[in-house]
């Protein structure tokens, strides 16, 4: 009797040490979902629960031949990215991911731009946000927050018009979070080809 292999998610992120976020956030959520996380780490930070004290980017090319073997291997079903530290970072992980999408057209990537902690530390060692447009033109979906959106798209008025910005690139979903919001209950939207939809 065959044993059904659990599909396999490529992460791109950094290590945090506090364990609150980053790759090890990330391989705990994929487990919960019955996938199967490839953790690539794009940067080593310095940090606890309240402050990022540094970032240490790991080497493009060290970053390339980690998904160049894993790739190699496994069937891929998903890709994930967090930080990746620089723009070189950046570049090199896009142009690896669009070069998968010319063999994968339906390859989901979920692109989380985060610009900062929780704390607005920063996570990168140059222009987070303008590090971040190579990676935007192969995301399927994109996660901002609210503090997040509003820098992707800052001429925007509203969530609808940020997503309505951000859905101009290749990406078919935006899901904006709402936790940074002031009200009680928490709020994210999606925005897509079906329209809006909102939950608490």
């Amino acid at each position: 009797m065959a044993v059904a292999r659990r599909p396999c998610v490529l992460v791109f992120a950094g290590h945090d040490p506090s364990g609150g976020a980053g790759i090890q956030a990330d391989i705990e959520a994929i487990a919960g979902q019955g996938a199967h996380a490839l953790p690539v780490i794009t940067a080593l930070t310095v940090q606890d629960n309240d402050h990022v004290y540094a970032v240490h980017a790991v080497d493009a090319q060290i970053i390339l031949q980690q998904a160049m073997t894993l790739v190699a291997k496994m069937p891929i079903a998903a890709i994930k990215i967090g930080i990746v530290a620089h723009a070189k970072n950046a570049a090199a992980i896009a142009n690896f991911i669009h070069k998968m999408q010319m063999q994968q057209a339906s390859l989901p990537v979920i692109l989380d731009p985060v610009l900062g902690s929780g704390q607005g530390d920063a996570l990168a060692l140059d222009d987070a946000l303008a590090s971040l447009q190579p990676l935007l033109k192969v995301a399927t979906l994109i996660t901002p927050n609210l503090p997040e959106a509003k820098r992707l798209a800052p001429t925007a008025q509203d969530a609808m018009a940020q997503a309505q910005a951000l859905l101009m690139h290749r990406c078919k979903d935006v899901l904006i979070k709402g936790g940074h919001a002031s009200d009680e209950l928490v709020c994210n939207l999606w925005f897509g080809a079906n329209g809006q939809r909102d939950w608490t």
